[in-house]
């Protein structure tokens, strides 16, 4: 048995076996060996348990079992007998040719079943799980959900840790950088000082600022209603005909065209992940003639492409549906429109500038999106009339919205598409370049105060380490040390911040869940619409309701996302007044924690409510007076539409359950990426690390960052 196999049962790695290795078994059977090994292994195990106790103190862990009546001398005499022991057990299991199994859990798999363990901990002390014990106050709820959610955040960011750092580090990612010169080498020093001083506190807004170093796309979300052929121009535009021609878009699905390097398509059913398709049948499922009324709930769909023009990360965002939307002039439309960073709204020729298309242009300009007006089709019309179809149509967007728009026309006609060959590189991709440009700009500009803060922390450990030779508790000169009374008002605005995340989440988890069940209402809501058009029309107009169930499902969704996003923004207002009383040089950026609120899921009517009833009519009860057509006409709701409305906003609601989740996940990501330094800082204040350093260390950690 080699010393590499013995290692295997970590009983120590300097092996020299006191027993020849050569001695016959002695006729021990498979069952005495097997209790021989098992045996050997449970005093091992008890050999790990002096050995937690022994080092039980450098844990720094306040709930150690044991009081250390041991001293450092007689600690180490121990271990050396702990270490005779298992060199014996050793020589033992060699003596029967014993081999040891290797170690079969990986470490990352059961860190991980911990972490999760201590979350439903965590999850057990919420107030709403701690009324067993007796009714909290709603002032000690609030606290405690802010504790509980400041204690979630740290294993959080060790479980997020694990799972993805473990498997590709910081350093890694930072080094597969290219082209970005000082903000990468930059970064790369701060990882290695933070590393070195477990500063674990900036990692997560490390890992911020490297996704938005490899994350360079320009996303262009490209609006039109049917037959404006937008899908004609965008093939034109990409060299491929890649999308479907002729047939109408599914109003729901938004498709995201990006550079690959082969042609691949993917969807997403539902909440469930990407799944790889044929061309063919992606085709199918992004057309109305394939795929009507979305039967078959497509909720994303993905086409990769190696056109030279997705090449420098442009990234377009075919987003229909919102127009039918956008012409109501409804709030709840923004809650649907994706962020990004240009919109484009093609515009038919051959038509007219419609209430529709002004709509679908105030909801992009409240939402601050840059964006421009294409005039599709423009070969139809000859020099003069182009000119003055750009002019009329930019004069009535000044006119209605009063504000200014750039106009281009464009087409996709084989001895046209110079227009929209002169329309990128004149100015989507000089756009593209500028938006690349600022961006990396702002991402240096956020390094520089990331290694600000840092050399701060690292300043202040000397600061703290000094005062403590020096037999003071503090420094009052140290500009690290604030007085108690600033040092509360921080940890409360730290404190309200996570408890009004916490109780966010919980809200928005019980109105998703009500929205699961509102289809006796919503089916109720619409019988005065019903008895409106049965005074004019004896045969209703079913997609007429179908819209207003629609817009009554889209308003209880934007009534969510405002909530969300109001929410947010108080917690973020609350974390940057603690930074400022901590005098931090950084500070969460709203607009951009705001910008995570995307992409929301859409509710559509499901096939089977797209279609009347034949027994919808009030029959004869139109005789007997306006309440018997009421309820009349609400049992027939009830018995034709309810059921199958219910299931769907069900499927919806779960669906928009998960989609929050993951928002609030990622909101709660970068908060604390500055709420964690502050509660730090505040923890080092009152209790300075148990962590061994020195001053030299230190100091030579700030000379290398401060170069």
């Amino acid at each position: 048995m080699n010393t590499e196999e013995s290692a295997n049962l970590t009983l120590g790695s300097d092996l020299s076996p006191s027993l020849s290795s050569t001695l016959p078994p002695a006729g021990f059977n498979e069952a005495h060996q097997l209790h021989l090994r098992v045996s050997c292994e449970y005093i091992d195990r008890m050999l790990q348990r002096i050995e937690t106790v022994l080092h039980s103190e450098q844990t720094g862990s306040p709930f150690s079992r044991y009081r250390m009546d041991i001293s450092p001398a007689q600690g180490r005499v121990l271990e050396d007998y702990v270490r005779r022991l298992r060199l014996q057990l050793l020589a033992t299991l060699a003596w029967q040719r014993i081999q040891i199994p290797p170690p079969e859990i990986p470490a990352t798999r059961s860190i991980a079943t911990d972490l999760h363990f201590i979350q439903i901990a965590l999850s057990e002390l919420r107030p709403y799980s701690m009324r067993g014990c007796g009714e909290l106050s709603p002032a000690a709820a609030v606290e405690l959900s802010g504790i509980v959610s400041e204690l979630s955040t740290i294993n959080q960011q060790m479980m997020r840790y694990v799972k993805n750092e473990l498997q590709e580090s910081l350093r890694q990612r930072i080094q597969k950088l290219s082209g970005d010169g000082q903000a990468s080498i930059l970064l790369e020093r701060i990882e290695q000082v933070v590393t070195e001083h477990g500063l674990v506190e900036f990692r997560p807004r490390m890992d911020l600022l490297l996704a938005r170093l490899e994350n360079a796309t320009f996303e262009v979300a490209v609006f039109g209603r049917v037959c404006s052929g937008k899908s004609s121009l965008l093939n034109a535009l990409l060299g491929m005909d890649a999308l479907p021609v002729g047939s109408n878009p599914i109003t729901s699905v938004p498709t995201r065209i990006q550079h690959g390097p082969v042609l691949a398509a993917s969807v997403r059913f539902g909440s469930g992940q990407l799944t790889s398709v044929g061309l063919d049948r992606f085709r199918e499922l992004i057309s109305e003639d394939g795929n009507p009324g979305n039967r078959e709930g497509v909720r994303q769909a993905v086409l990769e492409m190696p056109s030279s023009r997705l090449a420098q990360g442009v990234v377009l965002v075919d987003t229909p549906g919102l127009g039918s939307l956008a012409i109501q002039g409804s709030r709840e439309a923004l809650a649907y429109l994706p962020s990004c960073d240009l919109a484009l709204l093609l515009i038919d020729a051959g038509a007219t500038l419609t209430l529709e298309d002004i709509g679908t242009l105030r909801l992009i300009h409240e939402a601050s999106i840059p964006c421009l007006v294409l005039l599709s089709k423009a070969d139809l019309l000859d020099e003069p009339a182009r000119r003055a179809a750009v002019a009329y149509i930019a004069g009535k967007i000044e006119e209605q919205l009063h504000i200014s728009i750039p106009v281009h026309p464009v087409s996709s006609r084989d001895n046209f598409t110079q227009m929209l060959d002169a329309f990128y590189e004149d100015d989507l991709q000089p756009r593209f370049q500028h938006s690349h440009t600022l961006r990396l700009e702002s991402v240096r500009n956020k390094i520089l105060r990331l290694q600000d803060d840092v050399l701060a922390a690292l300043r202040a450990k000397v600061e703290r380490i000094q005062a403590m030779e020096l037999g003071s508790a503090r420094s009052p000169r140290s500009e690290a040390w604030l007085e108690p009374a600033a040092q509360e008002t921080i940890d409360s605005l730290l404190l309200h911040a996570a408890s009004r995340l916490a109780t966010l989440s919980r809200i928005l988890e019980e109105r998703i869940l009500h929205l699961g069940f509102i289809a006796p209402d919503l089916v109720e809501q619409l019988v005065p619409q019903l008895q409106e058009q049965l005074r004019n029309n004896p045969a209703p107009s079913f997609p007429e309701l179908t819209a207003k169930l629609e817009s009554l499902v889209h308003r209880e969704v934007s009534a969510i996302v405002e909530l969300l996003q109001t929410s947010v923004g108080q917690a973020v207002a609350e974390v940057q007044q603690a930074g400022r009383e901590l005098r931090s040089g950084s500070l969460p950026e709203e607009q951009e924690i705001l910008s995570l609120i995307r992409d929301a899921p859409r509710f559509e009517i499901p096939p089977l409510l797209a279609t009347q009833p034949a027994s919808l009519g009030p029959g004869y009860t139109r005789y007997l007076g306006t309440s018997a057509v009421r309820r009349h006409l609400l049992r027939n709701l009830r018995l034709h539409l309810q059921p199958t409305l219910h299931q769907a906003l069900g499927g919806y609601a779960a669906e928009l359950g998960v989609w929050v989740k993951h928002i609030l996940r990622e909101i709660q990501f970068s908060i604390d990426s500055f709420a964690d330094v502050y509660r730090t800082s505040l923890q080092e204040m009152a209790q300075p690390s148990s962590r061994t350093e020195n001053t030299t260390e230190l100091r030579s950690a700030i000379a290398m960052l401060g170069d």
